[in-house]
């Protein structure tokens, strides 16, 4: 089994008192680099300069969270990037339908049960990330 070591995770999030707590179950997991960011141009630099395996999008507003992976879905470096979303608030059926399209298979709404979340990461910084960005690859290309 892979180890956490060198594993990166981007975590934009623009709600602090939300992000202290995401960051409270990200902290469990010592050998991972957390880069964060609030703004979503400047989050998307970010994405660029350091390369991450894993994302945590958690913005207030549903549409910039998936404004943001549009933009990185867009990217070839990052079609088939491995997302979490995390959302504050309900989303109508085209935002429904547009997460599925992006890729997106796990996807949480406030408030944030932490002992499920925690589980997701483990899952994903655990398994062989190349092959989950395969299957990740395989299934976004089939919708």
């Amino acid at each position: 089994m892979e180890t956490l070591k060198n594993k990166k995770l981007l975590l934009a999030c623009d709600v602090p008192i939300q992000k202290k707590v995401i960051e409270h179950v990200l902290h469990q997991f010592s050998n991972i680099s957390i880069v964060n960011t609030e703004e979503k141009i400047k989050g998307l630099a970010k994405v660029f300069m350091s390369k991450p395996d894993l994302f945590v999008i958690a913005y207030e507003n549903p549409q910039s969270s998936l404004d943001f992976i549009t933009a990185l879905r867009n990217n070839a470096d990052f079609k088939n990037a491995l997302i979490i979303l995390i959302l504050y608030s309900g989303i109508n059926i085209f935002q429904r339908i547009k997460i599925g399209r992006l890729g997106i298979k796990d996807a949480f709404f406030l408030p944030l049960k932490q002992n499920d979340f925690g589980k997701i990461i483990k899952k994903y910084l655990e398994k062989d990330i190349e092959n989950a960005k395969k299957n990740l690859a395989n299934r976004y290309t089939k919708t």
